[in-house]
C-alpha cells in the first residue's frame, strides 16, 4: 500500500511538472519593455548562427596544417565524414559547436533589440519603401518555402521581422557613420580605401584552343595530335595578341581595339557593332568572386595607365589599367559598400552588443531550452 501511494505520489510530481512545460509560453524568447522576439525569429537567429558555425568550421578545415610539434598529424574528418551529433560535439574557436551556435544566436537577437533601441533614442525614421521591399521579399520567399517554414516553427511575420531588421542595421549604420553622423568616416579615409580595394580597367579577351584530356581519344596518336594542332594555333593567337598589345599601349580606344577583335573572329561581319564609348570599362572590389582571376591578378600587376597580356589554360587577356577615380560618381555609388566594409563588424556590432548587454533584456529560458540547434539540422 505504501508503495502504490508512493508510486502515485511520483505520478502526481511528474505530471505537475509535465503540465507545467505545456502551460509555459514558447512563443517568444527575448523581451524588452514589452516588445517580444517571437520564436520564429529566433530561430532564424538559429539558421544564420549555424549558417556561420558551418562556414567557420570548414575554413578551419581548408585551412588547417600539421602542427610544428607534430608533423605527421592527420588532417580532422571533414563534415561530411561527420554526424550530426559529431558536428555538434567538435570545436570552433574554443567552444563546443552546439554551445556556439547558442550563443550566437543569442547575440544576435539581443543585437536586434540594441538597434531597435538605438534607432528609436536618435528619433530614426525607416525609409518605407525599403520596409515595403523587405516585406515583400519575406512574403515571396515564405510562400515559396511555406512547407520547410512551417516544419521548423517560422510564421511569416517572422520572417518579415528579420528581413525588416535588415534595413533598421543598415539605416541606422549609416545614419551613425555616414556623412553628417556621430561617427562620419573621413573623406581622406574613404578615398585611401577605394583606391586600395577597387580595379577599374579594359579588357580584351582571345579563347585558346584546346586539347581536352588524353581519355577523349581513341589512340594516344591522335592525343598528340591533337595537342599538337592547338598548341600551333594558340601560338597564332599570342601573335594576334601581341598586335592588339601594342595597339592598346599606342593609345586607341578599347571600343575600336574590341570591334577589330570581334571583326577577326566573326563568320559575318554584320553580326559585329561597336560598343558605345565607355561601355567595355569596368570597376571591380580587387577579391570580386565574379571576375576572372587572371584579370584580377593582371590588373594588380599592371601599374594604372599602362597594358600588358595575361594568360591561362583558357584565355589570353590583354589588360590595360585605368585610375580607380577617372570616373569621380563611382566613388558615391559604392560609399555606403565601402563604409560597411570599414567600420560594419569591427565598430559597429561591437557598439550594439556593448549596449545589448547594458539593456535589461528578459530572456525565456523555456522557448531556449525547446528552440534546439539539432532539431534545425537535418542529418543526411
Amino acid at each position: 500500500m505504501k508503495r502504490i501511494k508512493k508510486f502515485t505520489a511520483i505520478l502526481l510530481v511528474l505530471l505537475i511538472f509535465l503540465t507545467g512545460c505545456q502551460m509555459a509560453d514558447t512563443s517568444w524568447v527575448f523581451e524588452l519593455e514589452g516588445e517580444r522576439l517571437p520564436a520564429g525569429a529566433y530561430i532564424m537567429f538559429l539558421e544564420q548562427a549555424i549558417t556561420t558555425a558551418t562556414d567557420m568550421h570548414w575554413n578551419a578545415w581548408f585551412e588547417w596544417e600539421p602542427s610544428e610539434d607534430d608533423p605527421d598529424e592527420e588532417r580532422p574528418p571533414a563534415m561530411f565524414e561527420m554526424s550530426r551529433s559529431e558536428i555538434f560535439d567538435s570545436n570552433l574557436e574554443g567552444m563546443r559547436f552546439y554551445d556556439w551556435v547558442i550563443s550566437e544566436a543569442q547575440t544576435l537577437s539581443r543585437r536586434y533589440f540594441a538597434a531597435q533601441s538605438m534607432l528609436a533614442d536618435l528619433d530614426i525614421e525607416l525609409d518605407r519603401g525599403q520596409v515595403a521591399e523587405a516585406n515583400a521579399f519575406a512574403r515571396n520567399i515564405y510562400q515559396a518555402n511555406s512547407d520547410v517554414f512551417r516544419e521548423i516553427g517560422v510564421a511569416e511575420s517572422s520572417l518579415a521581422l528579420v528581413q525588416r531588421y535588415t534595413v533598421v542595421l543598415t539605416t541606422l549604420f549609416l545614419e551613425l557613420y555616414g556623412q553628417g553622423g556621430d561617427f562620419e568616416v573621413p573623406e581622406s579615409e574613404i578615398r585611401a580605401y577605394f583606391s586600395d580595394n577597387f580595379l577599374r580597367g579594359q579588357e580584351l579577351t582571345i579563347w585558346k584552343s584546346w586539347w581536352f584530356d588524353a581519355e577523349d581519344y581513341d589512340t594516344e596518336e591522335e592525343y598528340a595530335e591533337a595537342r599538337r594542332i592547338a598548341e600551333e594555333e594558340n601560338a597564332v593567337l599570342r601573335e594576334l595578341a601581341e598586335e592588339f598589345l601594342e595597339r592598346m599601349r599606342a593609345g586607341e580606344a578599347i571600343e575600336d581595339l574590341q570591334f577589330d577583335l570581334d571583326l577577326a573572329f566573326a563568320g559575318d561581319p554584320n553580326t559585329v557593332f561597336r560598343a558605345p564609348p565607355g561601355a567595355l570599362d569596368f570597376l571591380v572590389r580587387n577579391n570580386d568572386p565574379e571576375t576572372s582571376a587572371v584579370v584580377l591578378t593582371g590588373l594588380m600587376a599592371t601599374p594604372v595607365g599602362q597594358s600588358n597580356i595575361f594568360e591561362d589554360d583558357n584565355t589570353i587577356r590583354i589588360i590595360r589599367r585605368l585610375d580607380p577615380f577617372e570616373n569621380p560618381h563611382d566613388i558615391d555609388v559604392f560609399r555606403s559598400d565601402i563604409l560597411l566594409s570599414m567600420r560594419f563588424l569591427d565598430d559597429f556590432l561591437p557598439m550594439l552588443d556593448e549596449l545589448a548587454n547594458e539593456l535589461p533584456i528578459i530572456v525565456n529560458e523555456a522557448a531556449i531550452r525547446r528552440y534546439r540547434p539539432d532539431l534545425l539540422m537535418v542529418e543526411d
